[in-house]
């Protein structure tokens, strides 16, 4: 089973996708988050095997706080959730 973190601004959010995630069987939810920089803690001291990550947050994107973990934590895998398309390309160009 793997270690996921999920972060997202929007609790309602998190809930939705904890429920998606937890009916796969596939993946234990170690943590989710709405604040950028307590989910960045919590990776550094988990090494989670999987984080999903809302593009869209205040303070600090969803792509700057990708782009951090990918640095210190490089076999993570990074999801990034977004309603947009438009952020694929960003994406792709972090490595996420």
């Amino acid at each position: 089973m793997m270690k996921a973190v999920i972060v997202d601004d929007e609790e309602w959010c998190l809930v939705e996708l904890a429920e998606m995630l937890n009916e796969t069987g596939m993946v234990e939810i170690t943590g989710s988050y709405t604040c950028a920089h307590k989910a960045m803690q919590a990776a550094i001291r988990d090494a989670p095997d999987i984080i999903f990550i809302d593009v869209q947050m205040p303070v600090m994107s969803g792509l700057e706080l990708a782009a951090k973990i990918k640095e210190l934590l490089n076999k993570t895998c990074i999801v990034l959730v977004s309603e947009k398309e438009c952020f694929a390309r960003n994406a792709f160009d972090i490595g996420v």
